[in-house]
């Protein structure tokens, strides 16, 4: 008897001598089923079955869907099946809200099979059941409108407006990294229109295995009219040069790490009173959504009042996994401070803000 022969009873696990001569077989499946076998073969008095909760063929293939997750995921991961201890371990290096969806999606698919999970989410008692709530939990306690913040591309900003200068200068390793990128035999070509040589570049992020560098025209202004550039780089560990991973233009846009942005238009069948502290609008939803409106989904409008203009965020709790049509205009109402008057109302997802421009509820952007 052997663990692929053909006629086995499912739910074999594992199997092992021990000193007194009885051969152990660990099952995860029928016992009854095991114990006529077991007759039929002869085998009864030679050898003890012991039950397991899960045999190694689910955990494998469990094991597998989770590597299959996380293969595409920026910090990869990786994940073990223990079969003796019934638990299966899921490794990650970090989790941002998308991949926590993801992973809660998985772990609900799969039952009450324990996990642990190694990652940034706090686990108590290490089950798929608990996983998912803490990871649910965690998704709650961020705030889409505190977590705002400047970014162009991967380069993120601590203030809105952004301060270009709050990014330190290049020093030896990034002045490395980045001639690399230039000039290297790989690179060089397809990178060429960053213009290294003709922008200022600071230090935006850098860790153990990663940098991220950030190239602007020294006229801050330029920045914003024309974009800035950035380039990524990586490594296996800190004793290995940066290597270029990524390069390219951006724009300064305004980003929520939990929810996606909207377009944001005036409501043509709904025009603004100027007596009024509520004031109609209608947005578009950038995210995929299978070309359906945000209803029953977190609509968040985030407001800056000043005493000559009006700086409108609007962020939409996102749809989950969903195709990519054009999604319709959806009516809201944002509700002012203050009564509107003769103040300028702007779109705060560029920086600087931007001006509406006219739609109507229905209609596809």
């Amino acid at each position: 008897m052997t663990e692929g022969d053909a006629d086995l009873p499912e739910g074999y696990a594992d199997s092992w001598d021990s000193d007194d001569g009885v051969f152990h077989i660990a099952i995860a499946g029928n016992r009854t089923e095991w114990e006529h076998y077991l007759e039929a073969e002869g085998l009864t008095d030679r050898i003890c079955l012991v039950e397991f909760a899960y045999s190694e063929q689910e955990l494998r293939s469990l094991s597998h869907e989770a590597e299959a997750l996380t293969t595409n995921w920026g910090s990869g991961g990786a994940s073990t099946g223990d079969t003796w201890a019934g638990v299966l371990n899921v490794y990650v290096d970090w989790l941002d809200v998308d991949r926590r969806a993801e992973l809660a999606d998985f772990s609900a698919a799969n039952g009450e099979v324990p996990v642990v999970g190694h990652a940034p989410v706090e686990v108590l008692d290490d089950t798929f059941a608990a996983y998912e709530a803490a990871i649910a939990g965690a998704t709650a306690e961020l705030d889409p409108a505190a977590s705002l913040a400047a970014a162009c591309g991967p380069v993120r900003f601590s203030s809105i407006p952004p301060d270009f200068d709050e990014f330190p200068a290049l020093d030896a390793e990034a002045e490395q990294a980045l001639a690399e990128l230039a000039t290297g035999e790989e690179t060089s070509l397809e990178a060429g229109f960053l213009e290294v040589d003709d922008r200022t570049w600071s230090i935006a992020h850098r860790s153990d295995t990663e940098l991220i560098l950030f190239g602007r025209d020294a006229d801050p202004a330029a920045v914003i009219t024309d974009g800035a550039v950035y380039a990524r780089f990586d490594r296996s560990s800190a004793d290995e040069p940066f290597g270029p991973s990524g390069w390219g233009g951006c724009w300064i846009q305004v980003e929520s790490a939990t929810y996606g942005n909207a377009s944001i238009a005036f409501d043509t069948t709904r025009p603004p009173d100027p007596s009024s502290t509520e004031l109609p609008l209608v947005i578009n939803e950038r995210n995929c959504a299978s070309g359906r409106a945000p209803e029953g989904r977190d609509i968040v409008p985030v407001v800056t009042e000043g005493d000559s203009q009006i700086v409108i965020v609007v962020l939409v709790e996102p749809a989950g996994e969903a195709d990519c049509p054009s999604n319709p205009w959806h009516p809201i109402t944002v509700t002012l401070d203050s009564p509107l008057g003769d103040r300028t109302i702007l779109d705060g997802h560029t920086s600087p803000p931007g001006t509406f421009g006219e739609a109507t509820p229905g209609e596809h952007g």
